[in-house]
């Protein structure tokens, strides 16, 4: 396997200081969780390197992407600081009213923590799969790799409680932004969706991983057996439609 090299995007000593603390301390977790990968998923080429960096230079200095985490055959960019993380989370209350429910996800959002980042991180190595489909995210089923990325970080590096409590706070969010836009299919989620507010974004991702999680939960927690289900679907079936796959 390839060893990632770590890269540094700073405007300062201090945020040099900072970022290069946070490498070496994440640097055994992340190691590990490759293996695991490996062992796992077939992610036997994971990016050459991780660009260590700050929100705005991660979102436009170096990219046009909103969300500072992202990652390509090269490389990943991530800024790890968690206080960004915590204020884009809550970005999406913007145009809430208090209730009960907005306010469970307010605290959640609140407790974030290093494990969270790791998630972000595990979230785009994920992306390294060889079981993925190219042809599928490309012709319009990122939501199947993005939603599984998602779900194999997760269940990593969060405990039971905060799987579940993250899974809900998706859930409570997922039925706001349902009224908002109207629930459009699972396959509207596409590139031109990075171009839209990141309520609109973080709700594409929140659907993606809900529909994966079910269907993992449909299979008795055959994860490997979700990923042939998708592809023999998608490889087989003229006009894919990813609903079909919850009436498998």
């Amino acid at each position: 396997m390839i060893k990632m090299t770590d890269l540094f995007l700073v405007r300062d000593d201090d945020g040099l200081r900072r970022l290069r603390a946070f490498a070496g301390d994440v640097a055994p977790m992340l190691n590990e969780y490759l293996k695991y990968l490996e062992k796992n998923y077939m992610v036997t080429e994971p990016p050459r390197s991780i660009v260590w960096t700050d929100f705005e230079s991660a979102a436009f200095c170096v990219s046009d992407n909103p969300l500072p985490a992202y990652t390509n055959d090269y490389r990943i960019v991530i800024a790890p600081d968690i206080e960004v993380w915590k204020n884009l989370y809550l970005k999406q209350l913007d145009d809430y009213a208090d209730s009960e429910p907005v306010e469970r996800v307010r605290t959640y959002y609140g407790g974030l923590g290093i494990h969270n980042i790791l998630q972000l991180l595990g979230h785009e190595l994920a992306h390294h799969s060889e079981l993925f489909i190219d042809e599928a995210y490309d012709d319009g089923e990122m939501w199947f790799e993005e939603g599984m990325a998602e779900y194999i970080s997760r269940k990593y590096f969060l405990t039971e409680e905060e799987y579940a409590a993250e899974k809900e706070a998706n859930l409570i969010l997922v039925s706001l932004f349902d009224e908002k836009f109207g629930r459009p299919p699972l396959n509207a989620f596409s590139q031109s969706t990075y171009r839209q507010d990141i309520t609109h974004i973080f709700y594409s991702y929140w659907r993606s991983f809900l529909a994966v999680d079910s269907l993992v939960e449909r299979s008795g927690g055959d994860v490997r057996g979700v990923f042939d289900l998708f592809c023999r679907m998608f490889n087989e079936t003229a006009d894919f439609d990813p609903e079909k796959l919850f009436g498998a």
